[in-house]
Formats: C-alpha cells, structure tokens, sequence
C-alpha cells in the first residue's frame, strides 16, 4: 500500500497525544502530537553507520540505502528517490582536518550505485557538505592545502607548517566515476592582510568587510582557515551561503559568476566577483564591533527557509554555543533566524561597516537553555506548517517544536558504535547524526514507492499503538477537486478547492522535477492565489497531495 499527504489516522481517540510507556526507555520515539506534527519521512545517515534511514513519525523504519562509507557528512533525498550523499573516504593529506568526507555518492532507491566521485588527494580533499543543484550539478566543499612558504608569501604570520584553505567547487557528473569541475571559488582570492605593504592582499581590514583577514585563524593552532562546515544555495539570488566555523560567521558569495570572475573582485549579478556579499555573526572580526559583539558561535547548517513556508527567504542557522564561550557561558544551544535581505539594488545593507540586522529576528531556547546543547554537528529545518524539526546531533536527538515553541515530537537514533541499533533501556554510545531532514509524503521521491514503517531501528522496542495513514484510499484526501485557473496563465494563478477543514501542501516543479516554488493552502482557504511573476515562461506542473495539474507560464 501507499501513502498520500493527509492527516493521521488514529485507532483511538486516546491517540491525539501518544507517547509510548516510559519503563527503561532511552531510545526511539519518546513523544509525538499527531494533531500538531507535521507528517512525513525523516532522512538520517548516522555518522558511525554506513546506512542511511528514512524513518515515519512512529519511529519506524521505512527505507535504508546502504553504502561502503561512513557518512562525511551530509546527505540529500532526489526527486527519483535516489539519495546523493558524501562518503568518508579522506586522503592521508588531510587527516588533522575536523571533519570527513573524500567521496560524493548518489545511490538508487533499490541500492545501486549511480555515482561515486573521489575527491581526496595530496593537495585537495572534499569534506562536511554538499548541495544538489537544480541542472543536476553537485556544490562540494573542498580543502585545498597551502604550505607556510606559500602563506608568508602573502604576509600570513602563522608558524604553521601548513593550512587548509576552501574552495567551493560544481561538479557535473560526466559518469559512474567522473565529473567536471565546471566553477569554483576559492577563500584564497579573497583575502586581506595589514601586516606588510610589500605582499599581495595589503588592506586594511575594517576597510575590506568583503574580504578575509589572512591573519585570523581562529586564536589556535588548529590546521584549518576557516573550517566551512555546511552551506545551502538559494536558486532564486544564485546565491550560496557557507558556514564558517572558524570565524563564527556565515558568508554569502554570487554563484552566477564564471570562475575567472569568481577569482576577481568584479563580475556576476552583484558586480562583485567572488568577494563576500554578506557576512554575519562576528563583526569584531572585520574591525566593526567589539568582540563581544559575536551572534554566532561555532555554528552550523544555514538554510534559507523556502517560498511558500513561514519565514521564507530568510536564513535559519543552529548556533551550538548561543550564549559564546562554552567555559564561560555553560553549554546552551539555540536555533537562529536571521532577516538577511538584499536591498533593491541587490545588495545587503550595512551600517557603521558592519551588515545588518544587528540580532537574529527569532530564536529558540529550551527552558531551561542549558537542556538544549550540542557541542558540534547539528542542524534544523523549517517545516511547511510552520513548525521546526531541530537535529541536537552530538546527542543524536532530533525533536520537533511548533511555532508556540512546544516539543511536538521527539526522537533518540538508537544507531551507535559500529553502526549498531541500541538495545532499548540501555543508553546509546556515539549516536551522532550531522543533520536530519524530513520530507513530506507527496515528495516527487516518494511517487509509486512502498512507504509502509517496518520495524523501529532500536532492539527490543517498547510495544506502541502509534499509526500513520497505510493507503491513499482512504476518502479524506484535502486535495481532491482542486482546479487552476487562468492556464496558461502570467502573473498570477488560482487555486479552487472542494469545502474541506484540511492544510494542503502544494509544490510547483518545473520540466525537470526540480521543485521550484512551495506554498501552503489553510484548511479554511477554498480559494488561493499563487503568484508566478517569479517564474520564467514554460511548462511547470502543480502537485497539491495526490493531485498533479499542468499548466503554462506564458508571456
């Protein structure tokens, strides 16, 4: 049987708030509203396993793809229902660097290999994230190392004998094996240094905000410049946004640049070349704040949250030590989002040479804050109804909040050491988890699949009731009788819908399956407008739960 997007059906009205018997558990689903949780699959690769798990709201497993790897780190559901995936797989070079990686994968539903690409020599190696893009290309994250002749050589006063620097780099897969690095951009274009008038980069640095300071490298001895650690692209500005561990800051750079342009300082939609667009979380780096003006600490995932979605266009980020120094100020962690919106000109404002805002618009703390910390790894993502699924990933508990803040489901990976499940009532050791994301059940991945929740992943599970729908026969589908209207259409479209009291959750994908706009209908909305004013002139396809509709844009 299959699933369609509708709401839970639940064998019993004491199900509307289902938590399954406390007795010695320590792993598994601990809590879950069904009134409140947003429904779909969660796509996990435990860091210890080399298996990737997609697992239902009872806790159960739905599917896994299984790899030669450990994950290094990141993984991604496709719209065929393959996985793209990075391996850890790190060349000799690059062992002291925080992090794995060395491979990137795509593997098939049913466990073929499609692609597997080695990036991991003497002098570059991929690690941590990568992002699938819209043409079918992969953004990597890549070390690239510099000996200490090459750094003094630009005025870097380190003693290190050597430093990993980072290029982002797009690869088009040419074959089981192969691909073609078709743009790149490196950290080592775009730097500044005030150390020596006589060597490229001279600057001053409160003076070059779009530039990085050679000469900061983390107050430690640490073999990594900035150690990027996540990103994630925003089709629309052909923009990526990079973690930047090292300086506490997220960058956004231009990708519609060419590579040589990516080099320079001009070029692109920005006019600006590969140099920092917007950089935010430490002004005191770049000499427009004191050092106690930090905003992020040692962070992770930034994430611009999707069209259609509460807080669309707006960057979300899991800043580990929220409160700064983890000695100083106890172990807290909190999940941010940040109101980084270019101007009309396209560009990012700044007052006193330091970008706007000043503070994150919203934040989540755990009450108390000192019951929600992950010393590293992590992310959280915004979900279509509003809510927000958090990955605590030192601790290897994803939990989901709603837009009031209460905990409305909450789940411990049972998949420790060696990658083996957890017997329930003993704890689980080494349970980490880079990030979890969960998807709804209408995604284009899941379209003619088999989603019925096997077993939990831990050993002898607690007995449990808890039910998600098993068939799309059930008649209470809040997608039936929907209809668009003008097609083709121009500026705008509307949505009609038969009376119903349920959300429906809408994608418009174009040609190629990419999902290119996202939006939400309220339960009470028989009528709705979408506006396509965005969207280039072409055939595009609406797919509001079980319904599918064509239409065109022409203009």
């Amino acid at each position: 049987m299959k699933f369609s997007l509708m709401p839970l059906l639940l064998v019993a009205a004491s199900l509307v708030i289902f938590q399954p018997a406390l007795a010695q558990q320590t792993v598994g689903l601990f809590s879950y509203n069904p009134a409140s949780s947003y429904n779909g699959l969660t796509l996990f690769s435990p860091i210890p396993s080399k298996n990737t798990f997609l697992l239902d709201n009872c806790g159960r497993e739905v599917h896994r793809w299984q790899s030669t790897y450990q994950p290094g780190h990141s993984v991604y559901l496709l719209n065929d229902g393959s996985i793209l995936r990075a391996g850890l797989n790190k060349s000799a070079a690059f062992q002291q660097g925080a992090g794995g990686g060395g491979v990137v994968e795509r593997i098939a539903w049913d466990g073929t290999v499609l692609w597997s690409y080695a990036i991991a020599n003497d002098s570059l190696c991929q690690h941590h994230d990568i992002h699938p893009m819209p043409n079918g290309n992969v953004l990597m994250i890549v070390w690239e190392k510099k000996t200490n002749a090459e750094l003094k050589a630009i005025g870097c006063t380190t003693t290190l004998a050597e430093l990993f620097f980072e290029r982002i780099m797009e690869v088009k897969p040419t074959g089981a094996t192969t691909g073609d690095v078709v743009w790149q951009w490196r950290v080592w274009d775009h730097l500044v240094q005030e150390t020596d008038s006589s060597k490229p980069f001279y600057g001053i640095v409160r003076e070059h905000p779009e530039l990085l300071n050679v000469n900061h490298i983390g107050g430690s001895q640490r073999l990594e410049f900035i150690h990027a650690n996540g990103m994630d692209y925003n089709a629309d500005l052909d923009q990526i946004v990079i973690s930047c561990h090292v300086n506490n800051e997220i960058f956004i750079i231009d990708h519609s640049t060419t590579s040589a342009e990516a080099a320079s300082h001009k070029g692109g939609r920005s006019g600006k070349g590969g140099d920092l667009l917007f950089r935010w979380g430490n002004p005191f780096i770049y000499g427009a704040g004191a050092e106690s003006d930090f905003r992020l600490t040692k962070q992770h995932t930034p994430y611009w949250i999707p069209k259609g979605y509460p807080d669309a266009g707006k960057i979300m980020v899991f800043n580990n030590h929220a409160l700064g120094n983890i000695q100083t100020n106890g172990r807290v962690s909190s999940v941010d989002i940040i109101n980084a919106v270019p101007d009309a000109t396209g560009n990012y404002p700044m007052q006193n040479g330091r970008f706007l805002p000043d503070s994150a618009e919203w934040r989540y703390f755990a009450t108390p804050p000192t019951d929600f910390f992950s010393l590293n790894i992590s992310g959280a993502q915004r979900l279509p109804n509003g809510n927000t699924l958090i990955c605590s990933g030192a601790r290897g508990i994803f939990f989901e909040i709603n837009p009031a803040k209460e905990t409305v489901w909450r789940y411990v990976n049972p998949v420790g050491v060696n990658g083996d499940p957890t017997k329930q009532g003993a704890m689980p050791t080494n349970n980490i988890v880079f990030r979890a994301t969960r998807y709804g059940y209408d995604h284009p991945a899941f379209a003619g699949k088999t989603l019925v929740g096997g077993k939990p992943l831990e050993l002898e599970p607690l007995a449990s009731t808890c039910e998600v729908p098993t068939s799309v026969a059930e008649p209470t589908d809040a997608s039936s009788s929907v209809t668009l209207s003008p097609n083709p259409a121009s500026e705008e479209l509307h949505l009609h819908r038969a009376p119903s009291q349920e959300q429906l959750v809408c994608f418009i994908v174009n040609t190629l399956g990419v999902q290119v706009q996202s939006f939400v209908v309220s339960g009470e909305s028989a009528a709705y407008t979408i506006t396509t004013s965005a969207l280039p002139s072409g055939a595009y396809r609406l797919n509001a739960g079980s319904t599918s509709i064509p239409f065109l844009i022409v203009r």
